[in-house]
């Protein structure tokens, strides 16, 4: 939805699917057994995939605006921070910096870590039905479901997906103080933004980037959508 509206409104809207997700390359450890290899694509990795497709995109457009979801936050801070990159502008979507540590659990990649894991659309379904007080809108969810299915993640005859524990090893490191970017170093007009129930993205964790943006508050804007989950670009709120 988010791309469709960028269309709609006169511009180029591009999306990446880094090594190891959707149709990109795959890493060799995502064919071997999970317990084999150490949990790829770090948020290091996803940046430099960024970084390489923002200097695609930069053949034809000068301008580009940033927009990190999820873990994908992590990856736009390390891309301007560590890589240096230059946008116009930044949005973190529903960030996780900061996770509690009471939640450490929810990002295990197991002891000892494995370099990936499947999960199942029933998991999946139920991580998104329960974020909300009414039911996932009809179809949402079954057009997600499929676009990953059927994608080079789909095992299982598109009954589960595999994905890289890359991104719970960040998560895990972050709720223990170990994070992989710095916003003070975040200096472009930026807009942190989630949806109020989302349990993944807190309020104190979105919060705390925010005010810790080496930002101008005429240049920065801290948001929220009332009634949307982690997923809430996929719902009726995202209008």
């Amino acid at each position: 939805s988010w791309l469709a509206d960028v269309a709609a409104a006169g511009r180029a809207g591009y999306a990446l699917d880094v090594r190891g997700y959707g149709d990109s390359e795959r890493p060799p450890e995502l064919d071997a057994p999970a317990e084999e290899g150490e949990p790829v694509v770090r948020a290091e990795t996803a940046a430099q995939d960024a970084a390489a497709a923002l200097d695609a995109v930069r053949e034809t457009f000068e301008t580009v605006h940033l927009v990190g979801y999820s873990w994908g936050s992590m990856t736009a801070g390390v891309l301007l921070e560590d890589l240096g990159a230059e946008v116009a502008s930044l949005v973190q979507y529903a960030p996780v910096y900061s996770p509690a540590a009471d939640r450490a659990a929810d990002f295990s990649p197991g002891d000892p870590p494995a370099a990936y894991r499947t999960v199942t659309e029933a998991d999946t379904r139920e991580r998104w039905a329960s974020q909300r007080p009414d039911p996932v809108p009809a179809g949402a969810f079954d057009a997600f479901w499929e676009t990953i299915a059927s994608s080079g993640q789909g095992v299982d005859d598109g009954d589960a997906i595999v994905a890289p524990n890359g991104t719970l090893v960040d998560l895990a490191e972050a709720s223990a103080g170990d994070r992989p970017y710095v916003p003070e170093d975040i200096d472009v007009p930026t807009l942190v933004i989630r949806g109020s129930l989302d349990p993944t993205s807190t309020r104190d964790d979105a919060l705390g980037v925010y005010d810790r943006l080496a930002v101008p508050n005429d240049r920065s804007v801290y948001a929220e959508i009332e009634g949307g989950t982690h997923f809430v670009h996929l719902e009726h709120r995202r209008e």
